[in-house]
């Protein structure tokens, strides 16, 4: 079969590999969509230090059950399903306190393991999730990202009437904007250099959308949620949460980056600084959630997987922010 294989940072590609076949308690899916993300990027280029190599990368993906391994009741052949890429042990002491997130022998389907940009791959049947009726395929593989927005979401304690500066409209940011608002917010304003986002951002439900350069609406905002990962963001953002108030790191920043921050600011005005990583029980929620959402509108066009190269040397420069390979589909 078809799959893309990063063999080492920077050497990656389609190649042909032998097909993979279920184990016990596992099932073979066959991948109809797969999502890109920055997570992606940082594998091909050997900047995400619990990747092995070889491997086959593509952790937001779903498509249709054709394989059942020994000891599999559900999900039955023909399913339609999104994968749920997180593998906890549930042995450790955080996956006995329900953070599964945080264990300490976490892996990831397509982090640590082979994911979904193949043609086909083996999953644990426990972490298949039967699409509801009417869901696409591209709007299904954005399950994964969307449970991230809602473990972020519950991260951040949002309390009914809050007003939300999202900082960031790519597909985490919108994501989570719409979450938010979902969730009880008031008032959601995305901040975003880009004008298409920001139309985009209009588009599916901000109360408003303004460059970095610009004034916010208001002056400060209940939550801060940073979905960029860069550092000069993240200061300007603290400076934005009113006395009181909570900022979110949502986005992933580089491993050795720093911010300055003022402790007594901390102090004296009372904030909360919470961090939301990955997904912890919120898949579930996610499958449920989808349906309702606009997805479909940050979906840039689908292509095959001999797109992969060009994907992740022009990562984030679409006016639709999500990127998606579909293994079926030819360029």
């Amino acid at each position: 079969m078809r799959a893309i294989v990063v063999e080492q940072p920077g050497t990656y590609g389609v190649r042909e590999v032998e097909p993979p076949r279920p184990g016990t308690g596992e099932v073979t899916v066959e991948v109809r969509a797969c999502g890109l993300c920055g997570t992606d990027v940082h594998i091909a280029h050997g900047e995400f230090p619990p990747s092995p190599y070889p491997l086959i990368p593509g952790h937001e993906f779903a498509g249709v059950v054709v394989e059942l391994g020994a000891g599999v009741a559900a999900p039955e052949l023909g399913a339609r399903v999104a994968v749920d890429p997180t593998l906890a042990c549930g042995r450790c002491g955080a996956c006995r306190d329900r953070r599964g997130n945080l264990c300490e022998h976490w892996g990831a389907i397509g982090d640590t393991v082979a994911g979904g940009l193949a043609e086909r791959v083996a999953v644990p049947a426990a972490n298949c999730h039967v699409l509801p009726e009417g869901i696409g395929w591209g709007e299904a593989a954005l399950i994964e990202p969307l449970a991230c927005a809602l473990w972020g979401a519950h991260r951040a304690h949002l309390r009914p009437g809050d007003t939300v500066a999202v900082l960031g409209g790519g597909t985490m940011g919108l994501l989570l904007a719409q979450v938010l608002r979902r969730q009880g917010a008031s008032r959601v304003t995305v901040v975003e250099p880009r004008s298409d986002r920001r139309a985009l951002a209009m588009e599916i439900g901000a109360d408003a959308a303004v460059a970095p350069e610009d004034e916010p609406p208001i002056a400060s905002f209940d939550l801060v949620a940073d979905a960029t990962g860069r550092p000069d963001v993240i200061e300007r953002g603290l400076g934005l949460v009113r006395r009181g108030g909570t900022f979110l790191q949502f986005g992933v920043a580089p491993q050795g980056a720093r911010v300055p921050i003022s402790p007594y600011a901390v102090y004296f005005n009372d904030l909360t600084i919470v961090g939301s990583m990955a997904i912890n029980g919120t898949f579930s929620a996610a499958v449920r959630l989808a349906p309702t959402l606009s997805l479909a509108q940050l979906l840039a066009p689908a292509k095959g997987l001999e797109a992969y190269a060009q994907a992740i040397a022009g990562f984030g420069g679409g006016a639709k922010p999500k990127q998606q390979l579909w293994p079926g589909a030819t360029d």
